[in-house]
């Protein structure tokens, strides 16, 4: 008895299926950030700079949250 591989292929594709595992569960409610911050931004250039491209001067860029309130646990 010689097995085909379309009927090989039909057996491991079968085999894969998963009917009885339940739904994974989705969180009932989205949570909110309770913090509250601002970006500050830091963009510098080097003094010897003058109109040279990025590339060939040396250069900053910063972005970091300000917390502006804690609030107590």
């Amino acid at each position: 008895m010689k097995i085909t591989p379309i009927l090989l292929l039909a057996a491991l594709g079968l085999s894969a299926c998963r009917y009885s595992q339940p739904a994974v569960d989705q969180p009932s409610a989205i949570f909110k950030d309770t913090l509250t911050y601002n970006y500050q931004t830091i963009n510098q250039r080097a003094a010897d700079c003058g109109n040279k491209p990025d590339s060939a001067c040396t250069a900053v860029n910063l972005k970091y949250p300000v917390f502006l309130k804690a609030s107590p646990f």
